[in-house]
């Protein structure tokens, strides 16, 4: 029997066409209409402060002081509270190449009704965001191909999106590329009922061992990681992040935003129906609601082909960033870092990060460097989310970090002025 809404059926039914690959070839170096268009998407906030730094971090349990204590952060080598990597993006102003009314026309509809979920990125930090700046961002597509959707059983397409940040001096801060994974919903409802996933449950024993990891998280600090002291193979300290709560997914929207469809509140979210109305289908109540809750909403999860809710690539994106930033110390950087998400991070998880350094060199470029491997590994022994890094460390022969030099085809992709 199938107890699904017309709108939760229509969810469900979109297909993946050649036609949808030749459009989106069509919008490479343009918007992805599918990450809410060409409209401009004004930053969560306008301009980087001491707090939107501390309300980003402490969204995903980050109470690093070089990132929430604006007098701290005046004590380092970088002589203000800085922004880490993953913060910029809730900074940024985002701004799109002009799009042209037949390309809008020819591309309308593209992937519409398929399901979209975020499988990685991998983001470049060039130079401190600091309280006082001011963030924009260029964002496009890249490239689009095919393949069998793991998730689905059905056809599925990766589209890579990217693009540069700058600050108000029109230096760039950071770049990224991410990769989006489109897949039909159909296969994934009907293997639902098939699929069996044990969801986290904890004991007393459970709750202690986690707890205990959370009392004793390693954060360096100002305690110096010379280059000199680094070696391969080298095992980096564990860090815990769950049981994951729908609280935690709202603490996450604090700090960040709603993202990229342009949510609000009540007359807020009519306005933006208007615009995106495929994105809205109508709740248990009559109500019209955004597909964005399944994320928050069990049971519109569960009919869309999920075991339940699950959290956003941005959450283990800045998981992530938080155990490099720990392990790195005040005065290393992270110049890059790729994630890639392996499995869905169900709510009632608990994801457990470790990681290894896998090379150690001096860089003619980019000077005294380490490269680390990093694996978020659930309750079930499943690795959800696989991580590399680039990690510039201060050396007692060399001195201190030096910023990376920013690559030329970065800077061409920054937006601009007329945008």
């Amino acid at each position: 029997m199938n107890d699904r809404s017309p709108d939760e059926e229509k969810f469900i039914k979109g297909r993946i066409t050649d036609e949808d690959f030749d459009k989106m070839r069509a919008l490479i170096g343009y918007a992805n209409p599918t990450l809410g268009g060409d409209r401009p998407r004004p930053a969560h906030y306008s301009e980087v402060t001491s707090d939107s730094i501390r309300h980003y971090v402490n969204g995903y349990g980050d109470d690093n002081p070089l990132f929430c204590d604006r007098n701290y952060g005046q004590t380092t080598r970088w002589g203000s509270q800085i922004a880490p990597l993953m913060a910029i993006g809730a900074h940024s102003d985002v701004r799109f190449k002009p799009m042209s009314d037949d390309l809008r026309q020819m591309t309308k509809g593209v992937l519409r009704g398929v399901h979209l979920f975020a499988s990685g990125s991998e983001s470049y930090y060039y130079r401190p965001v600091v309280p006082g700046d001011r963030l924009r961002a260029s964002d496009g597509v890249i490239s689009i191909r095919e393949k069998r959707s793991e998730f689905s059983g059905g056809r599925s397409a990766i589209v890579e999106n990217g693009g540069t940040v700058i600050n108000q001096n029109r230096e760039v801060v950071s770049s990224s590329i991410n990769w989006i994974v489109h897949t039909e919903r159909e296969g994934s409802a009907k293997r639902a009922g098939k699929r069996h996933i044990e969801l986290g449950a904890y004991g007393d024993d459970d709750l202690k061992r986690i707890d205990d990891a959370y009392e004793n998280e390693f954060v360096r600090g100002g305690d110096t990681f010379y280059w000199e002291d680094a070696s391969v193979g080298d095992e980096m300290p564990t860090m815990v992040k769950g049981p994951l709560r729908v609280t935690d997914i709202i603490a996450f929207h604090i700090g960040w935003g709603w993202g990229n469809y342009g949510i609000g509140a009540l007359k807020l979210d009519y306005k933006n129906r208007k615009q995106m109305p495929g994105f809205y289908g109508k709740n248990e109540f009559g109500a019209w609601d955004v597909m964005q809750r399944l994320h928050w909403d069990p049971e519109f999860a569960r009919a869309i082909g999920n075991p339940t809710t699950y959290d956003y690539a941005p959450v283990r994106f800045a998981w992530s960033c938080h155990y490099l930033t720990n392990f790195v110390g005040d005065d290393g950087w992270v110049y890059r870092m790729r994630v890639d998400l392996r499995k869905f991070n169900f709510v009632g998880d608990t994801t457990w990060f470790e990681g290894e350094i896998k090379e150690k060199r001096l860089d003619p470029e980019l000077g005294p460097l380490i490269e680390v491997e990093v694996r978020g590994v659930n309750q079930r022994g499943e690795i959800n989310c696989h991580a590399d890094a680039t990690l510039l460390l201060p050396s007692r022969e060399h001195g201190a970090v030096a910023l990376p030099p920013v690559p030329e085809d970065v800077a061409n992709r920054a937006p601009h002025d007329d945008w």
